[in-house]
């Protein structure tokens, strides 16, 4: 009896999401992956400071030396990775925004948040209830779901 609920339909592999969230509080979530991505990569904000690293098989490394971007005072670049100074206008926009995977394991961090997420151990509470659930595209509803 216990052996036919861990074989149950639902704990298929092919009926997991893309993404299912492992980890998540309020603005950054941790997710497990289908599709693994041999290396790592990576990219964040933070106010001024802006980085992206990438040492994963079939990309394009970034620019060597300065790198000339009209967003930033000073921006320097190696095959693996890039680092910039944003300029003042661009500090907020967002404050905080970061995006990473490494294997299977990716993550995302917002602030402001783009979405509220709230998940321990696979088990996810807030937006959807539930074990094995992917992240919610942020966005209004559309009509048809918003009641008055």
């Amino acid at each position: 009896r216990f052996e036919n609920r861990l074989l149950s339909p639902h704990f298929n592999m092919e009926n997991l999401p893309e993404e299912c969230v492992y980890s998540a509080c309020i603005c950054c979530y941790t997710s497990c992956v289908k599709e693994p991505l041999i290396g790592c990569k990576g990219k964040g904000d933070c106010l001024w400071c802006s980085e992206e690293c990438c040492i994963a098989g079939n990309t394009d490394q970034f620019d060597i030396g300065m790198i000339k971007d009209d967003k930033f005072f000073i921006k320097l670049g190696l095959p693996c990775c890039t680092c910039g100074v944003k300029k003042v206008p661009e500090w907020f926009n967002p404050i905080l925004l970061s995006n990473g995977q490494c294997l299977c394991l990716k993550q995302h961090a917002a602030f402001p948040p783009e979405n509220l997420i709230c998940a321990i151990c696979c088990f996810q509470c807030i937006p959807n209830m539930g074990c094995m659930k992917g992240p919610t595209p942020g966005g209004a509803p559309d009509n048809s779901t918003m009641q008055r």
